[in-house]
């Protein structure tokens, strides 16, 4: 994908639906994205050097980028670009995540098995292999006891994934809002 403007569409897409996950062993979840994660989603944080982030909502991003205030060649010409390069160009495998067969193990997390150790936190994280990488979706109880996607992100190895709990997907999928 590559494009900031794809993302941004794409991620609305999505903030119009619930993903309903039963497990083997007859538990089930049920997620949903919020428009104040999509910052953290792509990893937008880390580029600190441009001042059209700095300050912002984070509610503001999403809109910003559909009004074209925010470009793809902006966040190009950050410094740390190349930290979430690979994110920008792996999220419109996103909705893959909630394909059936695709994604078939949920992690109950425990950030002190991963080595070196992570700060990533999480409840569960859904992952799935995709053109010789891991991708990740961290989801996170927020104060509301809501469980909502708060991190994305691509990585070579199994780090995050060895010595978890792992449980067998039997059902994914997402249905319009309110409909689970």
């Amino acid at each position: 994908m590559g494009d900031i403007a794809k993302c941004a569409a794409l991620y609305a897409e999505l903030l119009d639906k619930d993903i309903v996950v039963r497990l083997e062993g007859g538990e089930c979840l049920q997620f949903f994205f919020l428009e104040e994660h999509f910052m953290h989603l792509l990893g937008l944080h880390y580029l600190r050097d441009l001042d059209c982030l700095s300050g912002r909502r984070k509610r503001q991003i999403l809109s910003r980028i559909k009004a074209r205030q925010l470009t793809q060649a902006m966040l190009e010409s950050s410094c740390f670009y190349a930290q979430i390069e690979r994110r920008v160009e792996m999220f419109e495998t996103l909705p893959q995540f909630f394909s059936p067969g695709k994604c078939e193990l949920i992690i109950e997390y425990d950030r002190s098995k991963v080595r070196p150790y992570s700060n990533i936190t999480a409840h569960y994280i859904l992952f799935m292999q995709e053109a010789g990488v891991y991708l990740h979706l961290p989801l996170v109880y927020n104060e509301n006891n809501v469980l909502c996607p708060q991190s994305f992100f691509v990585e070579n190895g199994t780090r995050y994934i060895d010595r978890q709990k792992k449980y067998r997907i039997l059902e994914i999928k997402a249905v319009p809002r309110g409909q689970a």
